[in-house]
């Protein structure tokens, strides 16, 4: 997992992170519609990281430590917004596809 973070191919996904945290999860504060969207666009990010590096362990980790807040911020998002982003994050993160599917619950 050092390995991964300090690895400069993996330098995407730094940026992935801090857009993630910073423009994201800190603006969902202020205006949840916009912190959503960055959000969605950072996991969409994701999948050229995982397309370049599948299953690295970079990504496993941060879908099973991301993977419950996930389910809560897109639990409350449009319906097609929801289909979208159950769809994308089943196919990045299949080991927790079963969870994912209860956001349109």
């Amino acid at each position: 997992l050092i390995e991964n973070i300090l690895n400069t191919r993996y330098s995407d996904f730094r940026q992935v992170n801090y857009d993630y945290h910073r423009l994201g999860m800190d603006k969902m504060y202020d205006d949840i519609k916009t912190g959503r969207t960055s959000v969605s666009n950072s996991i969409k990010k994701l999948e050229n990281i995982a397309a370049s590096f599948p299953n690295a362990m970079i990504l496993q980790q941060f879908f099973a430590a991301k993977s419950t807040e996930l389910i809560n911020i897109y639990s409350k998002a449009a319906p097609q917004e929801k289909v979208e982003m159950i769809n994308l994050l089943t196919k990045l993160d299949p080991v927790n596809g079963q969870k994912y599917s209860t956001i349109n619950k």
